[in-house]
């Protein structure tokens, strides 16, 4: 069912291209100047080079990828690789972006052009009647609390920040993945479809990480004395966020290993691995336990223990490296999980904010405004924890319809996880349902939020899993009403033939 009748397509179509043309002018006046500028200090940067090519080589992907929108139509492969030059798009926002909200540490955050090139392509799809409303009913529930959470979250929004801000702020923070969720609900209409829309997330970390390498002009993290230097995350935020979703995309990497069997995904693998011990984050490396739940799942148990086998072979093979990684860290066996002093400072600014800090709100101090907390260490800081954070910048209704939001994909992913038939599905879900414990896992222990300070493009990965369970029930639905439909023409009616007729020749 299209989302939108056909006579008002036109007009939604009209209004939207005027509204990104009115903003397109009042930013095309400022671009010249800031190409000098940005080219200036780039240039005099650690692998300004780098910066600056990607910089003018932006322009061209973005190009290609219209070309692919409006000549080609294939409005699927634009969005896979719009996934793909995410890290592309995300530096082109030092010329082309919106600044949603300055906080008072002069920090800027920006709705990049990313985010306008998904506008584009739900708009488009919309206009030509492609956004579709399938009749699930588990796909509608999910559908009306993802609305609800997005209207209450910009509601308390406008009553935190001015009209501008509290627009951008929640167009950058949920709309635009409300519109991934209907394109990908809408293309997305088989599980080979689904693949292609892992492999081209695993795209757009190859492609951040290929970014960050040359833009460091590092490929391990560096040693200074006693303390390491963190590597940056690029598209994917700083190292505690850039971790997190790393260790996500080794379980999607992995699920496309079982489905596949490509030695390319253990390369791939071993790869995302390396960049894992370079963000130094232990929240992320710990996440990684969570593929240990594969045991509950019996058809599932011969593969972890070959993830096992390797992960061993690997462990024994880089086993100086790692210990030096754990003892550096903290994690060194002996040590007790609750005698770290990373972990301490997290449990303190917990407490410390229900304490001192915490005030029942219904709208928040508005996204961006983090209560800031002192630490061990007397320094100010927001609570590490991504539900106080939502907490504290948009209320208890937001934080309550985020949990129910979050809770029914995973509960969904369980109950497609328990059928017997169609394996692949089944398989696929157990997966997901890793994926998003493990993002609730480093989420809740790390700095790692959804809405502010860190690059929209890593948060979509977040909300791509979430998005998937619904998709996937599609997906099985559309499999037995062409089953059923098979079945149906190939069934031959008898031939009724009335008795009155019969008899009366």
């Amino acid at each position: 069912m299209a989302i939108i009748p056909k006579s008002r397509r036109n007009i939604t179509i009209f209004y939207l291209v005027i509204g990104f043309a009115i903003l397109a002018s009042l930013k095309l006046s400022q671009v010249s100047y800031q190409i000098s500028s940005i080219m200036e200090s780039a240039l005099s940067s650690k692998g300004g080079n780098t910066e600056v090519i990607i910089l003018l080589g932006a322009p061209i992907f973005i190009i290609f990828w219209l070309y692919i929108v409006f000549v080609k139509k294939e409005y699927l492969k634009a969005l896979f690789l719009q996934i793909i030059i995410f890290p592309i798009t995300f530096k082109a926002r030092a010329v082309f972006a919106i600044n949603a909200f300055v906080d008072s540490a002069d920090f800027i955050q920006k709705v990049s052009i990313t985010t306008f090139l998904i506008m584009i392509l739900f708009s488009i799809l919309l206009s030509k009647g492609k956004i579709n409303r399938p009749k699930n009913t588990s796909w509608r529930l999910f559908e009306r609390i993802l609305l609800l959470y997005a209207v209450t979250l910009t509601i308390t929004q406008l009553f935190n920040h001015s009209l501008f801000s509290a627009i951008w702020l929640s167009i950058g923070g949920i709309w635009q993945y409300i519109f991934i969720y209907y394109i990908l609900s809408s293309l997305v209409t088989s599980y080979s479809k689904l693949q292609s829309l892992f492999k081209s997330m695993l795209g757009f970390v190859f492609v951040n990480m290929l970014m960050r390498v040359f833009s460091e002009q590092q490929i391990f993290m560096q040693k200074l004395s006693d303390e390491f230097i963190r590597i940056g995350g690029g598209s994917m935020g700083p190292a505690v966020s850039y971790g997190g979703y790393l260790c996500i995309m080794i379980t999607i990497t992995l699920f496309l290993y079982r489905s596949n069997f490509k030695r390319y995904y253990l390369i791939l693998l071993v790869l995302l691995f390396i960049e894992l011990l370079n963000t130094f984050t232990r929240g992320a490396f710990l996440a990684l336990i969570f593929l240990g739940l594969l045991v509950l799942w019996k058809n599932e148990r011969k593969y972890f223990l070959q993830i096992f086998s390797v992960a061993i072979i690997i462990i024994m093979a880089t086993g100086n490296v790692i210990w030096q990684y754990f003892s550096f860290r903290g994690l060194a066996l002996n040590a007790k999980i609750f005698e770290l002093s990373n972990v301490m400072v997290r449990v303190d600014l917990i407490e410390t904010y229900f304490n001192e800090y915490f005030n029942m709100s219904l709208i928040g101090n508005g996204i961006g405004r983090f209560t800031m907390i002192p630490n061990l260490y007397n320094i100010p800081i927001p609570a590490h924890n991504i539900l106080m954070a939502l907490f504290d910048q948009a209320g208890i209704i937001v934080l309550i319809l985020f949990v129910i939001l979050f809770s029914h994909s995973l509960f969904l992913n369980i109950r497609i996880s328990r059928q017997r038939y169609e394996k692949d599905l089944s398989t696929l879900a157990v997966f997901l349902i890793i994926a998003l414990i493990q993002w609730f896992f480093f989420a809740n222990t790390t700095s790692t939020y959804l809405n502010i300070y860190y690059p929209y493009e890593a948060s979509s990965i977040f909300w791509i899993i979430l998005f998937c369970a619904p998709i996937i029930q599609t997906i099985s639905l559309a499999r037995n009403s062409k089953s059923d439909s098979h079945i149906g023409n190939n069934i031959q009616l008898p031939i009724i033939i009335d008795d009155s007729t019969s008899r009366s020749n």
